[in-house]
């Protein structure tokens, strides 16, 4: 949802490197990264779309709460068309989203896992393998003002950005 108004989402293509979609009510192009429209009718008009807070959780704790989730369901016979070894973190990007970026931003590797804040306008991110092993917490302040803490374990937020077997 956007500016009160839902829209439908199709896969429309590659830009710096991530995923753009496209709405099916303007055809305009979107992405998910921050929720910004990049072009068509509504770029400029200050539409965004709302960026929810992520819930990490295990599945039966969720559908427990939400039964009537749905998820996508693996189809033997699109099997050719699935990408085995998804492996979150790992260097080198495909030439496909290489051939799309706008610029190389040298201060991590590529595909350098990260923890993401944001509040407001400003945004940080924080290196997993720089967090101490085990239970710790993240204090910062973001716009001068405490933005919150983050605690977890370095190696669960690891295996939750894994692929499963």
């Amino acid at each position: 949802m956007a500016g009160g108004t839902h829209y439908t989402f199709d896969v429309a293509g590659l830009y710096n490197g991530l995923f753009v979609m496209s709405d099916r009510q303007t055809s305009s192009v979107w992405t998910h990264y921050d929720g910004t429209v990049l072009t068509g009718p509504l770029a400029g008009t200050g539409t965004r779309l709302r960026i929810e807070r992520m819930v990490q959780t295990r599945w039966a704790d969720w559908s427990a709460l939400h039964p009537e989730t749905l998820v996508l369901d693996w189809y033997p016979e699109f099997s050719s068309r699935y990408r085995p070894g998804a492996n979150p973190g790992r260097g080198g990007l495909e030439p496909q989203f290489r051939m799309t970026l706008l610029h190389n931003d040298p201060r991590l590797s590529e595909n350098q896992l990260v923890l993401g804040a944001a509040l407001r306008s400003e945004h940080r991110a924080y290196v997993l393998e720089d967090l101490p092993p085990g239970l710790s917490v993240i204090t910062d302040e973001l716009k001068r003002s405490p933005g919150g803490s983050f605690w977890g374990a370095r190696e669960q937020l690891r295996a939750s950005l894994s692929p499963r077997s």
